[in-house]
C-alpha cells in the first residue's frame, strides 16, 4: 500500500543510497530535514524500505528524525531474512 493512497495531496520527497547498502543514506536524510526545517516544510513521516534482506541503519534515521521531530514509518517488506544487529526479520 502507498502512502499517498492513505493521504492524498502529499508529494514524496527521495533520498538518495548509501553506495554501500542501498539503503536510505542518513546523512543525505539529515541535510534534506535540515533544508526542510529552515523552508518550514517538515515532511509528515519518513519511510525507509529495507532492501534485498538488509535493514537500514536504524539507529542513525531514528537521531536524524528525532532531532526534527519527524516520525518514522519502517517498510520492512522486503527483509525477509535479514537482521538488525541480532534481531531476525
Amino acid at each position: 500500500m502507498k502512502l499517498e493512497q492513505n493521504h492524498p495531496g502529499g508529494t514524496p520527497v527521495f533520498i538518495d543510497c548509501d553506495r554501500e547498502t542501498w539503503n536510505m543514506d542518513p546523512v543525505l536524510l539529515d541535510a534534506e530535514l535540515e533544508r526542510c526545517a529552515k523552508a518550514g516544510k517538515l515532511p509528515k513521516a519518513v519511510a525507509p524500505t529495507d532492501l534485498y534482506g538488509q535493514c537500514c541503519d536504524y539507529a542513525q534515521i531514528y537521531a536524524v528524525c528525532q532531532r526534527y521531530g519527524v516520525p518514522v514509518v519502517v517498510d520492512a517488506a522486503e527483509a525477509m531474512g535479514g537482521k538488525y544487529f541480532t534481531q531476525r526479520r
